[in-house]
């Protein structure tokens, strides 16, 4: 499906993909299970969409993802910084409530909004 500006969404990592949204959102969706490469990749991604102009709010969807690791943690702690520091948001959209509690217990609901996923979007 093609994003914004015409080009196709990107698969950086079988499970992390990037989407642009419109109005200078990006998505980055991450499934299961979560790995180095995992959390590499989806460093990547993130540190791009800080320094993009055009981004305004990045949404982080792991609401398929049951564990996260430290690898993917300590990349969320860097962009939800990174953003805040730029004035810009960082969304985290989340399932199980396990994973949201293990965000909240590393400070991330004070670096962004942790959302719970609907039935609809799992």
């Amino acid at each position: 499906m093609p994003d914004r500006d015409g080009e196709p969404s990107a698969t950086v990592d079988p499970g992390v993909e990037r989407k642009d949204l419109a109005g200078g959102g990006m998505l980055v969706r991450i499934t299961g299970p979560v790995d180095r490469g995992c959390a590499r990749a989806a460093g990547e991604l993130l540190r791009n969409a800080t320094i993009r102009p055009d981004t305004d709010t990045v949404v982080v969807d792991v609401s398929e993802v049951d564990e996260i690791n430290g690898a993917l943690l300590g990349t969320l702690v860097r962009a939800a910084r990174r953003l805040a520091w730029r004035n810009r948001t960082l969304v985290i959209v989340c399932a199980p409530p396990e994973l949201r509690q293990g965000l909240q217990m590393a400070g991330l609901d004070e670096l962004a909004e942790l959302v719970a996923a609907s039935p609809r979007s799992r």
